[in-house]
């Protein structure tokens, strides 16, 4: 028997979860003032943060979708003949784990913690990870952050659209061919999209969310299902000099928002079934945090 809880959702602490729905989580620095050789000297700055019984160092080019990312991170952007410049030109170290879950990219221009959680990461000691990493960028001379981002990707497959809105709140999401089926209505959900931007104290926050209707292979079988999105971005344009102690605290921070805002966008239900980490309500994305 599932036992109740008697806290509220708004009551909750990050450290009483049990339980996640990510799909992936990002740290991103973004830099200037790195030459090619001082690339060279982080890398040997680096081998003791990354050891090669734990990572696979691979050296490679600029992929497209980080150019773009880039780009999009970037108040003005990048012009198209200067995204292909550097996908042409710069070099980039990838640190990844064994079993590949974890990637460190770093380049002259950022430096990037991605985290898959097909395996389970505590986020706190990759804010400590990007923090050391810092620490060797900091002894060239003319080094500087530029911006700092988080981003978050939650992800849920479900039964049916019902399912869906008892995890994610239906009104934070807007959808109204759900309000209409319950209403008895002949509709049927393809697909939804909705896109947030707005400023939190200093930060720049950025919130994509998306429902969409699919089949998967269950139980060796075809079965339709919902698959919900919840994506977080928020980040920070550093207008004065951040250390790498201050770049800590700024993850930190944005970490308590983004907490804040996913809080405000799922249910007390499965708030709940967060807390005690065991659900019925979906069939996947659930993950236990080690």
């Amino acid at each position: 028997m599932r036992r109740k809880l008697n806290i509220k959702k708004n009551t909750i602490k990050p450290e009483q979860i049990k339980a996640n729905i990510y799909d992936t989580v990002q740290l991103i620095v973004d830099i200037t003032g790195v030459t090619s050789l001082d690339l060279d000297y982080i890398q040997s700055c680096l081998k003791s943060l990354f050891p090669s019984n734990l990572y696979t160092l691979m050296e490679t080019e600029l992929y497209p979708c980080e150019v773009e990312d880039l780009s999009e991170r970037r108040p003005d952007g990048i012009t198209i003949t200067s995204q292909k410049r550097l996908i042409e030109k710069e070099t980039v170290l990838r640190f990844v784990s064994k079993d590949e879950s974890e990637e460190i990219s770093i380049s002259r221009l950022f430096i990037i913690i991605k985290l898959n959680y097909k395996s389970a990461h505590k986020l706190s000691e990759k804010i400590d990870m990007i923090r050391e990493i810092l620490s060797c960028f900091f002894r060239i001379n003319y080094f500087e952050i530029v911006r700092i981002t988080l981003n978050k990707k939650d992800n849920i497959i479900c039964n049916s659209l019902y399912m869906i809105y008892q995890c994610f709140v239906k009104s934070m999401f807007g959808d109204i061919t759900y309000t209409l089926g319950r209403k008895g209505e002949d509709v049927k959900q393809s697909s939804l999209e909705n896109k947030s931007y707005l400023m939190y104290g200093e930060n720049i926050v950025k919130i994509y969310k998306s429902v969409q209707n699919g089949n998967i292979n269950y139980n060796d079988k075809k079965k339709e299902v919902y698959e919900g999105n919840l994506n977080i971005t928020m980040s920070y344009e550093c207008l004065e000099n951040y250390d790498a102690n201050d770049t800590k605290l700024k993850f930190i921070e944005l970490n308590n928002i983004a907490f804040q805002i996913f809080m405000n966008h799922i249910t007390g239900s499965f708030a709940e079934d967060l807390v005690l980490g065991n659900t019925n309500k979906v069939l996947g994305g659930f993950n236990i945090n080690e």
